[in-house]
């Protein structure tokens, strides 16, 4: 009886779980590896203090989570479930909303200690399921169309954040 519990619980968390983008899924685990730890957005013509002292935005990946917090008097926070292809060129980094309601279809790149993200459309979740992420609307250049730069970010590694503020 327990052999068939254990059975039918694998079976459950296989058919249940959502489907990874194609890609390895070692290669996947590596970059979502490299992301872990705090990244402040790069705010050109400010010091690394200010924009801890004063940073308006800064990313935290932790443990296959995502928290992006925004401060400007007041602090927001919005958290989602990071979902990399790194066989995709430009690599994608979607990011899932907890409800499960909406997937952002991105693309970035790591450049040493600086992230480029740069994001796209919202679709439903259920879309982005049954086409496995393949879906318009996902950018395909980190050179934004003239009058879309500031959908571009850059985030820099915050080597003082220890993995998070």
């Amino acid at each position: 009886m327990k052999s068939l519990a254990l059975t039918l619980s694998g079976f459950l968390i296989t058919v249940l779980a959502p489907a990874a983008p194609a890609g390895g899924e070692d290669e996947n685990a590596a970059v979502l590896r490299k992301l872990e730890g705090t990244w402040d957005l790069e705010r050109p013509g400010h010091k690394p203090s200010d924009i801890a002292q004063n940073g308006d935005v800064w990313w935290t990946f932790e443990s296959g989570l995502l928290v992006i917090t925004c401060h400007d008097g007041q602090t927001e926070q919005f958290r989602c479930t990071p979902v990399v292809n790194a066989r995709a060129n430009p690599m994608w980094l979607d990011l899932r909303y907890p409800r499960g309601e909406t997937v952002v279809l991105g693309i970035c790149k790591l450049e040493g200690d600086r992230l480029i993200y740069v994001p796209g459309k919202h679709v439903k979740a259920e879309d982005y399921a049954r086409a496995k992420g393949e879906l318009p609307g996902r950018p395909s250049s980190f050179t934004p169309a003239k009058g879309d730069e500031d959908r571009k970010q850059v985030l820099l590694r915050n080597k003082n954040s220890g993995g998070s503020r």
